[in-house]
């Protein structure tokens, strides 16, 4: 697993920091509201994730998928605005 990541982190874009490479990213907020799920009226809640941007120049595009764990459909998903 360490390899892996190793391996993932090496293909990220990074900047030259106090002698180390610092990893570039996105930061990215989802606010989430779910009515009528499981006998729920309104289930609400906030995501922080990072995200690491390619070693390659963008513009990219983030795509957030929203499911119930499950193999089922996706419930709903969201294509932000293109980012460099």
């Amino acid at each position: 697993m360490a390899r892996n990541l190793t391996a993932r982190l090496e293909q990220m874009r990074s900047v030259p920091q106090e002698g180390r490479r610092d990893p570039l990213g996105v930061r990215v907020t989802v606010d989430l509201e779910l009515q009528g799920l499981r006998g729920v009226d309104l289930y609400s809640a906030s995501v922080d994730a990072w995200v690491p941007l390619p070693e390659a120049p963008g513009p990219y595009r983030l795509e957030l998928l929203v499911t119930d764990g499950t193999a089922a459909a996706t419930l709903d998903n969201l294509h932000s605005e293109p980012f460099d």
